[in-house]
């Protein structure tokens, strides 16, 4: 929805908008849980709203200057997933607050943390996110998109297939087997 949000008006208006959104969003969802007392937990949501809409942001701005290519839809999780592993990453709360997380109940998409780490996880997600995007606004527009949506389903679905296949071998216990 933020992708929405952020590019069908103004960049400046999208963006307060999302922001606000975000921010409202964080102040609620978080309360009780982050570990920072009242006068500085809405400062660090703040923070943590200023980090997770500034990759919309960024999406928004290149897009328009890299042309309407299927390529365009990298440039979000990209951007979103270097962003997430600068901050989350070396932060000192370790791994709190990264994207992957939200997807906890996938237990096949979790596997790929296991390849390519949180990142990987959240790198999926937000490229989905952004083919959603670029196949709705293709496909409003009278313009091709079924390959492109296509590329980015074969690689969810290989990533779920793989994972499934992954957790099916250790409920048998052949992933042991292929270990040793």
């Amino acid at each position: 929805i933020g992708l929405f949000i952020i590019h069908r008006q103004s960049a400046r208006r999208g963006y307060l908008l999302l922001f606000l959104a975000t921010y409202l969003a964080l102040l609620i969802g978080w309360r009780g849980l982050a570990p920072f007392p009242f006068p500085i937990y809405p400062i660090f949501m703040l923070v943590n709203a200023f980090i997770g809409t500034l990759p919309f942001l960024l999406d928004r701005l290149l897009r328009k200057r890299l042309g309407d290519g299927f390529a365009n839809t990298l440039v979000f999780p990209l951007v979103g997933t270097a962003l997430e592993f600068l901050t989350v990453g070396s932060g000192p709360l370790g791994s709190f607050g990264a994207a992957a997380y939200t997807q906890h109940a996938i237990a096949p998409l979790g596997q790929l943390a296991s390849v390519g780490g949180l990142w990987a996880i959240s790198f999926l997600v937000t490229w989905f996110a952004s083919v959603l995007y670029w196949a709705v606004d293709r496909h409003l527009a009278g313009e091709a998109y079924i390959r492109g949506a296509l590329a980015c389903a074969l690689a969810v679905g290989l990533a779920l297939g793989w994972g499934g296949w992954r957790l099916q071998g250790a409920a048998s216990g052949e992933v042991d087997q292929m270990v040793t």
